[in-house]
């Protein structure tokens, strides 16, 4: 299916921010290859998304209220309301989608 695009919202008007947005793993996920991924009727989809809140040398750290999100292949986009404070410029890791609720960590489990 691919990776979703994820864009950082401010906390006033909803404005888009700095995002600098990765593919390769993160702390939190492993990187793992995207994949086609089938869903039936009331199937369930996720992906991961991690982020730094330590500011490292002379990066910016981005205060965002929400983030938007478009899902390959799908037309529009959900915005969900998050706090979250990205470090590196407003750098966020993504995983690529994957099937069941539970993101890469559960597809990339052995079994």
């Amino acid at each position: 299916m691919g990776y979703p695009e994820v864009t950082l919202l401010a906390r006033t008007g909803g404005a888009a921010l700095p995002t600098r947005t990765t593919t390769d793993g993160d702390v939190s996920f492993p990187s793992v290859k995207p994949r086609e991924v089938v869903l039936r009727s009331g199937g369930e989809a996720s992906f991961d998304l991690g982020y730094s809140r330590v500011p490292s040398g002379d990066t910016s750290c981005v205060t965002a209220a929400g983030v938007k999100i478009s899902l390959p292949r799908v037309t529009g986009a959900v915005e969900v309301k998050a706090n979250v404070y990205a470090c590196g410029g407003g750098h966020v890791a993504v995983s690529p989608v994957v099937a069941g609720p539970d993101g890469v960590g559960s597809a990339a489990a052995p079994g």
